[in-house]
């Protein structure tokens, strides 16, 4: 059995979403993702906004740990100024 384990840094921009991948102290792989979240924040309300940024950042999590299941953790930094 492996006893490797993944961390998940989660960048989440203005016009992308980076998810970095981490062994230890050294990032293994970096995954960008397409999304316009400042347009999706600037088009709708902000209730459905954060519903949107939430699906789409939970589909690219989805599919990273498709490919590396054994994330022990997750790391996210969100710019900007919620209300």
């Amino acid at each position: 059995m492996s006893t490797i384990i993944e961390r998940l840094g989660v960048d989440i921009g203005g016009t992308n979403l980076r998810v970095g991948v981490v062994r230890g102290l050294e990032v293994v792989h970096e995954l960008r993702f397409p999304a316009d979240f400042s347009s999706i924040c600037k088009q709708h309300a902000p209730a459905t906004a954060w519903q949107e940024i939430l699906r789409i950042t939970l589909s690219a999590l989805q599919q990273v740990v498709a490919e590396y299941p054994r994330v022990a953790g997750v790391g996210i930094g969100f710019p900007g100024f919620i209300s």
